[in-house]
């Protein structure tokens, strides 16, 4: 009898260490609990000079911390833009000037800047030709997720756009300033009013940040509770790379069935389905991509496509475009990736 009870308790004991010792590592992912970048922002050639700096996770896309740039900057994002790190270029997917740039919304910041020190840049508006020399401050763990993205301090207005790059900008600032100047008037007019090139309002562009730290923190603000593997699931191989990134997307895709709650059960389910399925037919492809939440929604897209009616069913409450919209992540990599996942298994109408 004393025997078969510690032989439980040595059981309870050890499935106890494997599954805190899962939640351990999932917790360490880049993509759930990711540590944060504190990057310090300047324009190029440009005296006194213009700057922000910022507080960003790791889990952040290239694509979302363009966004944030151009929020905190002051940019309209009505231009093309592009990072250079370390000799790689990081853009739209589909630049039709460079076949080489890869396409931003693939790439997490965590894979490219990994030390404190580190620099890149990222130019915006290839006409004018604004440059900006990004370096990395510092790099934490212990920041609320709810918390960020967030800037921390900033100075001087943004240029305005479309005003002729750095040359154009001094020639400006300088006519603003001149009542007497030729370009006085015109250039006040061309402003809407005025241009005061030393205000910056640090707490008034942190507020637009707002919408980006929103779509970080689920509803209620519930982190997805899915960092161990699913009720009635074995755990077997749990610990592999491979099946944790699979119950990091399952996360993901449970997370997206609350938000989206017109999304029919067929499709949730066939998407997470695909997702094991290819995951284990092709480790390599499926590890290949850091980016998650695009194979979640590749996988959205591609159980609609496999959807026997969906031609001529209304079924989508998520176009393309949603999805690309909801997950930051361009339209074309959705669809090139949906289509690894509907060759690479091989399946037909697999919706139960």
């Amino acid at each position: 009898m004393v025997c078969i009870f510690r032989t439980h308790v040595a059981t309870v004991i050890s499935a106890a260490m494997v599954e805190n010792a899962l939640i351990g590592v999932i917790r360490m992912s880049p993509t759930l609990h990711a540590p944060v970048y504190t990057l310090h922002i300047q324009l190029e050639d440009i005296e006194p000079p213009i700057w922000r700096r910022i507080e960003v996770p790791a889990s952040f896309t290239l694509r979302r911390l363009h966004d944030v740039i151009q929020l905190v900057m002051g940019w309209q994002d009505s231009h093309m833009h592009l990072f250079e790190i370390d000799g790689g270029r990081y853009g739209f997917g589909d630049n039709e000037w460079d076949d080489e740039d890869r396409d931003d919304s693939e790439v997490l910041l965590a894979d490219v800047v990994q030390q404190v020190g580190q620099f890149f840049v990222y130019s915006y508006d290839f006409g004018d030709d604004w440059t900006h020399r990004v370096k990395v401050e510092e790099i934490r763990r212990e920041v609320a997720r709810r918390d960020v993205p967030r800037l921390l301090a900033g100075a001087r207005a943004c240029p305005p756009e479309d005003c002729g790059g750095v040359s154009g900008y001094h020639d400006l600032v300088e006519a603003v300033a001149d009542p007497d100047h030729e370009e006085h008037e015109a250039l006040l007019e061309w402003l809407g009013g005025g241009y005061d090139p030393a205000e910056y309002d640090v707490a008034r562009h942190d507020r637009r940040l707002d919408r980006l730290r929103r779509a970080r923190t689920p509803a209620g603000g519930r982190r997805p509770a899915t960092t161990r593997p699913p009720a009635g699931r074995s755990a077997r191989g749990a610990g592999s790379p491979v099946a944790l990134r699979v119950t990091e997307l399952t996360a993901i895709l449970n997370q997206f069935r609350q938000d989206v709650p017109a999304l029919p059960v067929s499709i949730a389910d066939t998407a997470e389905d695909l997702l094991r399925r290819f995951a284990g037919s092709d480790p390599e492809t499926f590890m290949g991509v850091r980016r998650l939440e695009l194979w979640a929604a590749a996988a959205v897209h591609a159980s609609y496509m496999l959807h026997p009616y969906w031609m001529h069913y209304p079924l989508k409450p998520m176009t393309l475009a949603d999805l690309s919209e909801m997950w930051s992540v361009s339209s074309a990599s959705i669809s090139k990736r949906s289509g690894q996942l509907r060759e690479g298994v091989r399946l037909r109408p697999l919706l139960r």
